[in-house]
């Protein structure tokens, strides 16, 4: 049993992180709950890999605002006619579904900005696999369970096996 739990710290640890807030709590059935909290810096920094790694980025330096709900993005876009950079703003609503991160842009305001729906696609794609990453670091005993916004942080509930089953 101790040696369950040591391997379960260990993979808390590489799982998230040493510098990211969790809370662990056992289910009472072989499983435990993790529930890691990515601050809104976190959520910066894999916003701008994601818009860094388009061909043609929506919005270039951007800043992330966690709102109740959903994740509001600012940045600067640059004009199809090279005529310089306008400011636009674009809304993530991120979510579980059938224990994968599912992320959704539901607005943009951008000035000139074709919002096709194989770019955004695109775009919440890449934000989904980013934050997968983060929260299950390849780990076939994790599976992902919930994921709620609020003002200050977007926490990741994270179901991992504690015991083997022997059946």
């Amino acid at each position: 049993m101790l040696q369950r739990t040591m391997l379960l710290i260990i993979l808390v640890f590489v799982l998230v992180g040493c510098n990211r807030s969790l809370d662990i709590q056992p289910n009472g059935d072989g499983t435990a709950t993790i529930t890691v909290g990515l601050t809104e810096s976190e959520i910066n920094t894999v916003i701008t890999t994601a818009l860094n790694n388009s061909e043609n980025p929506l919005l270039r330096d951007p800043s992330v605002d966690l709102q109740v709900g959903q994740i509001v993005v600012s940045g600067e876009h640059d004009r199809r006619d090279g005529s310089g950079r306008v400011a636009g703003t674009f809304t993530l609503q991120v979510s579980v579904t059938n224990g994968a991160i599912q992320a959704q842009i539901t607005s943009v305001d951008v000035e000139g900005w074709d919002a096709s729906d194989e770019r955004i696609q695109e775009f919440n794609d890449r934000i989904a696999t980013a934050l997968s990453g983060l929260a299950l670091q390849n780990n076939a005993n994790a599976t992902l369970d919930r994921i709620t916004i609020n003002d200050d942080m977007l926490e990741i509930a994270i179901i991992v096996q504690t015991q083997r089953n022997n059946n």
